[in-house]
């Protein structure tokens, strides 16, 4: 069991465990940047290849795995979900094969970029941003949610994405993510 960051010891957070691999720093930054904005769509490929050995022996074929959505206007822009790019890559690696859905969680609010904001501020930017698909609703019930976000830095995207996944009825949400804070 992973020891409880001085943050989650005052309040415990949504999701029940976080599976990540590195710390962050300039060089993941460069990684997702250049996944992200540059169009290396290999790097997703890469990031599943390190990802998969982590939750292999703990991801069963009746999870659900589930990429954090962008707001459609974002996905306009940039034309594609990076967290969906690497779960797909991921199911082509996992010996089980979880439920991928794509469309579980939807972003209704087309929030400010996270990492232009500080702490406080990237809590108040992503409340309420997010809700759950109606058509899922008795999908994720007692179920177990692996929610992929490719950086963690506050926690303030997966606590409310979490949050409304259990409020739904998820019995656990396991957060994977490449790098976290």
């Amino acid at each position: 069991m992973q020891p409880l960051c001085a943050k989650c010891l005052v309040k415990r957070p949504n999701y029940d465990k976080v599976i990540t691999i590195f710390r962050y720093n300039y060089v993941i930054k460069k990684i997702i940047s250049d996944l992200k904005y540059q169009d290396k769509f290999y790097i997703a490929k890469k990031i599943a290849k390190i990802l998969a050995p982590k939750i292999n022996d703990i991801i069963a074929n009746d999870d659900i795995l589930v990429p954090v959505p962008l707001h459609f206007k974002k996905l306009q822009e940039r034309r594609f979900n990076q967290s969906l790019l690497i779960c797909l890559e991921l199911m082509n690696l996992l010996n089980n094969k979880p439920k991928l859905v794509r469309d579980l969680i939807f972003r209704v609010k087309n929030t400010k970029i996270q990492a232009k904001l500080r702490g406080q501020e990237r809590l108040s930017n992503v409340k309420k941003a997010f809700i759950i698909n109606k058509k899922y609703r008795d999908l994720i019930k007692d179920k177990t949610i692996f929610l992929l976000d490719d950086i963690i830095t506050t926690g303030a995207t997966v606590e409310n994405c979490a949050k409304i996944l259990k409020k739904k009825g998820a019995k656990r949400v396991v957060v994977i993510s490449l790098a976290k804070t």
